[in-house]
């Protein structure tokens, strides 16, 4: 994967290589990506849609756009879709992933994954 970062691991002394958030949103998956629907909208956005295992993620791309209430750059949100839905509802709900690398440009803004953070399956340090 080309966009990987060497970190070194603690535990055992050696580097390893940790996936990481791509520059291109068309970077993140392999287009014959097994699992993997894609949907782009006028304004830019990219919505991944990936089934790993037994979950469903919904990686969404969001350009720079401005605002006062948000990243203002380029940046993407990690959700996980719930099994079944909430008592009352139909549909089954979304959580957002925390960022939680401690590099990131971003780790005041919660669930905002800058290009060049940690993929959160990888964020355990």
């Amino acid at each position: 994967m080309q966009n990987e970062k060497k970190v070194r691991n603690e535990k055992d002394s050696e580097t390893i290589l940790k996936p990481r958030f791509p520059e291109d949103p068309n970077d993140l998956f392999p287009e014959n990506y097994p699992g993997l629907k894609k949907k782009v909208k006028l304004d830019g956005k990219i919505i991944f849609e990936v089934e790993a295992g037994e979950y469903v993620y919904i990686v969404e791309y969001h350009p720079n756009h401005g605002g006062d209430d948000h990243y203002n750059g380029n940046h993407y949100h990690v959700k996980k879709r719930s099994d079944f839905p909430p008592q009352g509802k139909l549909k089954p709900v979304e959580f957002r992933i925390p960022n939680l690398d401690s590099d990131s440009p971003t780790t005041s803004e919660g669930t905002v994954f800058a290009p060049g953070d940690l993929l959160p399956t990888k964020n355990r340090k």
